[in-house]
């Protein structure tokens, strides 16, 4: 069983990591840019809406990591869910050899493929992570350079 049938399995909430992951890495880039207009308000001495600006940060800070709580909330699930389609898989295949192999002996192996499984599953989600934050972050130096040079 490769790891893409096991995110066929799981797709929806695969999908639902990405939708959570995207909505996060775009609010903690809006945050940031919000800290941006804090220091540039702090500049021009307007500390009243600067105030403000520290206040949206804080809030759009709240948002993102409620959605990257969420998320990994999410993550979980999929790995656990994968990991379990996984053993199902492993031990209907033993069920079904002819040779016996010894109790112990399979568990190890159950054990160890079932850690590797989840262990891939964490890498992927981990590369999709970084390149959306990485889109996001490139969307925000763009809207931030137009802003400074409007």
């Amino acid at each position: 069983m490769e790891l893409i049938e096991i995110f066929r399995t799981v797709k929806k909430n695969v999908i639902y990591c990405i939708i959570l992951n995207m909505i996060a890495a775009i609010f903690s880039v809006a945050a940031s840019l919000s800290l941006t207009l804090f220091v540039q308000r702090i500049i021009d001495g307007k500390y009243i809406e600067a105030m403000y600006m520290i206040l949206l940060n804080l809030g759009l800070y709240i948002v993102a990591y409620s959605f990257k709580y969420i998320y990994s909330i999410k993550k979980n699930k999929v790995k656990m869910l994968g990991t379990l389609k996984y053993r199902k898989y492993i031990t209907q295949i033993i069920r079904n050899t002819e040779s016996r192999i010894q109790e112990s002996e399979y568990i190890s192996k159950l054990n160890n493929d079932g850690n590797q499984v989840e262990n891939a599953i964490e890498l992927i989600f981990n590369l999709i992570d970084a390149i959306l934050y990485v889109i996001s972050a490139f969307v925000g130096l763009m809207i931030l350079h137009w802003g400074i040079a409007i």
